[in-house]
């Protein structure tokens, strides 16, 4: 091929990748407006070229039933077809459908071969299940050592739930030397991003003086901002693509515990709440 040729062709390239991202940002930007048929219509569009983000946008709108008939099998069918074009989100959703035996027979097995795919190639939210399953023992036996291993590098990658995770591990002292400080520090690191039990935790240390000086005030705002955000999504009617039943198993003694204290020390320094 001649010099300008490999040039023209390189920039018909260009402006076609160009032209494909800008069609899905709008897409996304419709989508994420409400405005779902348009959106849609351009996954569609873009999917029938083999674009495996709009493949996988296409399999959301399915699961989540915006712009089109709820459906999850259609949704695994698309999220599978951006899996297969090397998509590590739809992997990671892939394991969640598997997980939740959504629109499939439950399957942990495969839900683990979706994340292990994803997590291998830096998919910090693949990475964050990829652990859990770990912990729970859902690959034969509990490793906890390997959970933490995954926690660490996703949480490292701003996973708000490895974050927790890494917070509760070293608060019980599971498969490393317990650890307050660093709990506070992971809990930390989650609740600025709005993890709701990341805040309740980071709340109770606090109150309790675990892993720093005891500091009522502080735990009391942590434990105010989690009962709101829980208030918030209590009232809330809108359909999420679930994160799976198991997210949140092993915070619910200290979801408890945390439920009971918030209102407590919220009402001792907002009498008005």
């Amino acid at each position: 091929m001649k010099p300008f040729a490999k040039t023209a062709l390189v920039v018909l390239m260009s402006l076609s990748a160009s032209a494909s991202y800008a069609g899905l940002q709008e897409g996304v930007d419709s989508y994420t407006k409400g405005d779902y048929r348009p959106a849609i219509k351009e996954f569609k569009r873009l999917g029938n070229n083999g674009d495996a983000r709009a493949l996988r946008y296409l399999g959301l709108a399915y699961a989540e039933g915006h712009g089109v008939k709820q459906n999850d099998e259609t949704a695994i069918f698309w999220l599978t077809e951006a899996a297969d074009r090397d998509d590590n989100a739809a992997r990671y959703y892939l394991g969640m459908m598997y997980t939740d035996g959504r629109g499939t027979r439950q399957n942990h097995r495969t839900a683990i071969e979706w994340w292990e795919y994803a997590a291998d190639a830096g998919y910090a939210p693949a990475q964050a299940s990829l652990a859990l399953t770990h912990f729970e023992g859902r690959t034969g036996r509990r490793q906890i050592h390997k959970a933490v291993e995954w926690w660490q590098k996703s949480a490292e990658k701003g996973n708000a739930m490895a974050q927790r995770f890494l917070g509760l591990i070293y608060l019980t002292g599971k498969g490393v030397s317990r650890d307050y400080k660093l709990s506070i520090d992971w809990f930390r690191k989650s609740a600025e991003q709005g993890d709701l039990l990341a805040q309740y935790n980071l709340g109770v240390m606090l109150v309790q003086g675990k892993g720093s000086v005891q500091d009522y005030a502080e735990g009391a705002l942590w434990l105010k901002k989690a009962t709101l955000q829980k208030t918030a999504k209590d009232q809330s009617k809108s359909f999420q693509v679930p994160q799976g039943r198991h997210d949140y198993s092993a915070a619910d003694k200290w979801y408890r515990e945390a439920a009971k204290l918030a209102y407590a020390y919220v009402r001792l320094t907002d009498p008005g709440h």
